[in-house]
């Protein structure tokens, strides 16, 4: 005699291969009412993108602004009655302060720099533009300088700097930027700096040269444009004062037929130098280094 057997409870029944299937519960979005959803999704971030940039904080007694906690600041500021030797803005945490989409005008140097500062997207006017003495990770990127001397300095003046095979002043990055001064010794100085790239800048200087980098060590120096045109002082786009492991590509110099684009003074060593252009000046290099000096050519 059969027996039969009674289904488990517990065992949910195997689908049968051709039986229909249960219809999604996915509820199809007209594409005009998707479209307004990321519309709106969009404003949204951008509403909690803006509350993030902080403004800049009120004017010391001192005439300048202080900048002590981390974040994203934004503004545009006067310091029209400083001290030659004084900073307009200090950015005063080694944590990381950005001041972005700025303008500034200064009696004195505009910017004061602190360690994994970034400062982008803004235009200075001013005796001097950015200094950051034995600090890391200063990150300068689509800045307009106009400054009647040295637009940028990123420098270690401290005892001994120049023996140091680790650099207290490494780690920066200009780049995207325009440059043009009046006068002096260089527009982008950078003095015992380590790990330093200088890339894609359009330099037009009045002072005697554009870049110079004194015992400095590991640099890239690549796309970037100098205009060696404003006579009678400025004569050369790169010193390069006892300075190692430099490596310059693909950038373009152009100027009158007694200027130079490359110095390289006594020292100096170890030097890469390929796929520039030269327009008009009349000599590429100095004194010639160790190093790879090749494929260059006249634009």
């Amino acid at each position: 005699m059969s027996t039969k057997v009674q289904p488990r409870p517990d065992i949910a029944p195997q689908r049968v291969i051709g039986a229909p299937c249960k219809r999604s519960s996915w509820v199809r979005v007209p594409a005009a009412a998707a479209t307004i959803l990321v519309a709106l999704l969009f404003t949204v971030f951008e509403q909690v993108a803006e509350a993030a940039i902080l403004p800049l904080p009120p004017r010391s007694s001192d005439g300048t602004f202080y900048l002590t906690k981390p974040g994203t600041y934004s503004g545009s500021v006067s310091c029209p009655n400083i001290a030659a030797t004084q900073h307009c803005v200090h950015l005063w945490n080694s944590s990381g302060i950005t001041l972005q989409d700025f303008s500034m005008s200064s009696s004195g140097t505009a910017i004061q720099a602190d360690n994994n500062s970034t400062i982008r997207d803004g235009a200075v006017v001013a005796l001097g533009g950015v200094t950051a003495e034995s600090k890391v990770n200063v990150t300068i990127n689509r800045v307009t300088f106009d400054t009647p001397g040295a637009a940028v300095g990123l420098f270690d003046d401290a005892g001994n700097c120049e023996g140091l095979s680790q650099k207290r002043s490494r780690g920066h990055t200009v780049r995207n930027s325009t440059f043009r001064n009046a006068g002096g010794n260089e527009t982008l100085w950078i003095k015992c700096g380590q790990f330093i790239t200088i890339e894609n800048n359009f330099f037009q200087s009045g002072s005697q040269w554009s870049v110079s980098l004194p015992d400095s060590l590991d640099v890239t120096i690549r796309g970037n444009t100098f205009d060696l045109t404003r006579e009678p002082v400025n004569w050369l786009a790169i010193e390069l004062p006892r300075t190692f492991r430099v490596e310059i590509t693909r950038n373009r110099f152009f100027g009158p037929a007694d200027d130079w684009a490359v110095w390289l003074n006594s020292g100096t060593d170890f030097v890469t130098m390929v796929n520039n252009c030269v327009q008009g000046v009349g000599a590429m290099l100095g004194i010639v280094a160790n190093g790879t000096v090749g494929r260059n050519s006249r634009c």
